[in-house]
């Protein structure tokens, strides 16, 4: 089972852009439910983890993986404390193949996407990380996930100009279709490979 798990929470909204009085955590919800809808017609077996207003909602995602036990957990955030960037980013844990491959798919699905745009710089991140002055604490969710688990940052609330994108008609439920598509690749890839 693949669980996607809406980032943040409606008590803690995660990154919030004043300019357009949005928050990571509504635009996640539209995302992460068209992305679920693809992996539903296809037959893949997908939850939601949506925490409404748990608290303290890492506490709950984490013990409700615990419980699920699904095979990879996926995230979908928008926040950058960097108001130029300008690429889709995965994260993923160290060392974790099945996580890498996975992670690579969903950049390249996104770069396709987003090729008209003129987005189509990516970043692969593996953490925990040595890199100066890189804070691993904020990537809680793949490091203490007990799962393999991504973080996907498909564009950034933090832009404005990435901002106003997002905002557009049909937006969100294409990025999450884009996910949804490179997950159901993923799957196909492990399937066909033996490893399921």
């Amino acid at each position: 089972m693949i669980l996607l798990s809406v980032a943040h929470s409606a008590s803690a909204k995660g990154a919030y852009n004043p300019a357009y009085s949005v928050s990571e955590y509504e635009l996640s919800q539209i995302m992460t439910s068209s992305c679920k809808s693809i992996l539903d017609i296809n037959q893949i077996p997908c939850d939601v983890l949506d925490v409404g207003k748990m608290r303290p909602y890492m506490s709950y995602k984490l013990n409700y993986i615990r419980r699920v036990k699904p095979e990879l957990a996926i995230e979908i955030h928008l926040n950058s404390g960097n108001k130029n960037a300008d690429y889709p980013m995965c994260v993923y844990y160290k060392n974790n193949a099945l996580t890498k491959r996975c992670a690579q798919i969903i950049l390249n699905n996104l770069k396709t996407g987003f090729e008209k745009q003129g987005w189509t710089k990516v970043r692969l991140l593996e953490v925990p990380t040595e890199i100066k002055g890189f804070d691993n604490s904020r990537y809680t969710f793949v490091t203490k996930t007990p799962c393999p688990s991504i973080i996907v940052e498909p564009l950034f609330i933090s832009n404005n100009e990435q901002c106003k994108y997002l905002l557009s008609h049909g937006a969100l439920n294409s990025i999450g279709e884009m996910i949804g598509e490179a997950i159901l690749d993923w799957h196909a890839e492990k399937t066909h490979k033996g490893a399921v």
